[in-house]
């Protein structure tokens, strides 16, 4: 029969027989000798270093544990192959890149682009000799016949009157030049008429008639006016002058907060 009981130093636990009981042994672990206690008696007691012992049982040790199973051996992995040339790829993503773009331009180009407009042909009423005149002195702005176009605010044409032009009714020996132009309701525009070869003179008249403005004086070359339409609508505008006297002359319609265009 055997008997258990912790070591007191190193708490170990040891198994010897009964027969060892009284004796003193080493602890297998801690080394530290110890006197094997009785059953009735757990509490083994310490002896000191030098001590000599009336007899060394080898006390019964328990069994070990079982080491672990080894672990198979992992087969060592082939080796990786050296990798192919690179440029194939670059050349693919490149390729891949230009085809992207390429289709993109093409849906922008159907998507955005309008085919343009035809060219209209206007057709001057006036005689034919001052319809090129005109349609060479326009500096700012079109002219489509003898409808007067503003760009950015401004239009502006150097004419003049000559013999082929038509009479002005008010003034029976006076030739004169007509316009028509769009205006804005409650916006102030300048209108002004320049010359220094005969008095200036220019009327403004709604396109029904209805509305007429006259606008200069006797022996004074520029006549200029600050006019606020009541109406949105197509306003007439003559330029003419107060005496038979034919010359050329630059007529400038802009809105008030554009700076006059200079003219040479």
């Amino acid at each position: 029969m055997s008997i258990s009981f912790a070591c007191p130093q190193c708490k170990a636990q040891i198994e010897v027989g009964e027969e060892h009981v009284g004796h003193a042994g080493q602890c297998p672990r801690c080394q530290k000798v110890i006197v094997i206690p009785s059953p009735n008696q757990p509490m083994p007691i310490l002896v000191g270093a030098d001590a000599s012992p009336r007899e060394d049982p080898k006390p019964r040790r328990r069994p070990e544990a079982k080491e672990p199973p080894a672990r198979p051996r992992r087969t060592p992995a082939m080796p990786k192959q050296p990798a192919g040339p690179i440029w194939p790829w670059v050349v693919g993503v490149f390729g891949a890149v230009a085809i992207a773009a390429l289709l993109f331009s093409s849906f922008a180009v159907l998507v955005f682009w309008r085919r343009p407009e035809p060219t209209r042909h206007v057709a001057l009423v006036e005689p034919k000799h001052g319809a090129i005149n005109e349609a060479k002195g326009v500096t700012i702005g079109r002219l489509e016949g003898q409808r007067a176009v503003m760009q950015n605010g401004v239009f502006q044409i150097r004419s003049e009157l000559h013999q082929d032009d038509p009479f002005d009714l008010d003034h029976k020996n006076s030739h004169c030049k007509r316009y028509e132009i769009e205006l804005i309701a409650g916006r102030d525009y300048i209108l002004e008429l320049e010359t220094n070869q005969f008095d200036s003179e220019f009327r403004i008249e709604d396109l029904n008639g209805p509305l007429r403005t006259r606008f200069g004086n006797r022996g004074v070359p520029v006549a200029r006016i600050d006019y606020r339409p009541q109406f949105t609508d197509v306003y007439v505008i003559y330029a003419t002058s107060l005496n038979p006297a034919l010359g050329n002359f630059t007529l400038t319609i802009r809105e008030q907060n554009v700076p006059k265009p200079f003219v040479p």
